[in-house]
């Protein structure tokens, strides 16, 4: 088998049981919650990814890993994983502020804010769906942006109260493919016997 073919196999074994996206989609939540609501639920944003990802791995532990087994990507180190995307994080920010100051108009980047936060958001997955080689992942990444216009379209004239309606969408698109590919994954992976 050629290393190209155990790369793409071992990326959809990572990352085709559903919990990624189930896990996004209760973050996406947790972020709407957070910019509508403020205080209390922005805490639960931060202390939601962190112990979230620990949370995670221990349901992958539970769930998939007796199911299919498990080997560690040489690729698959978490802390220049982590690393690399808050440098590309921080680099998109500073490249948002940058082109407010450049433009002069802050209210332009509020009016659009939801578009750039779909840009963001679908570069990540489409991030993810370039480890997990899964289609679903790309089609997310398009419907994201997509939902970032329609959102900007439809609440931009709110400013950033448009977010609130792009988060809960995300995470109402996330919950539904990743509860599907759950269910998926169960009933074509039985538990195998201890």
């Amino acid at each position: 088998m050629a290393e190209e073919d155990v790369g793409k196999r071992m990326g959809r074994a990572l990352y085709g049981d559903g919990l990624t996206e189930l896990f996004a989609a209760v973050l996406f939540f947790l972020l709407a919650a957070a910019w509508d609501v403020g205080g209390l639920p922005t805490i639960l944003v931060g202390v939601g990814a962190v112990f979230g990802v620990k949370a995670l791995g221990s349901v992958r532990e539970r769930v998939v890993h007796r199911r299919i087994g498990y080997a560690v990507p040489a690729s698959e180190d978490a802390a220049t994983l982590g690393s690399g995307m808050a440098i590309t994080t921080i680099a998109v920010i500073g490249g948002g502020l940058f082109v407010a100051w450049y433009v002069g108009d802050v209210a332009l980047i509020r009016t659009w804010v939801a578009a750039i936060a779909g840009a963001l958001v679908a570069a990540g997955i489409w991030y993810l769906a370039g480890r997990s080689q899964l289609v679903r992942h790309r089609v997310l990444a398009m419907a994201t942006i997509l939902w970032g216009f329609v959102a900007t379209v439809t609440w931009g004239d709110d400013g950033y109260s448009s977010l609130v309606p792009f988060f809960v969408g995300l995470g109402v698109a996330f919950g539904v493919v990743g509860a599907w590919s759950l269910v998926a994954f169960l009933r074509s992976h039985p538990e195998r016997p201890a």
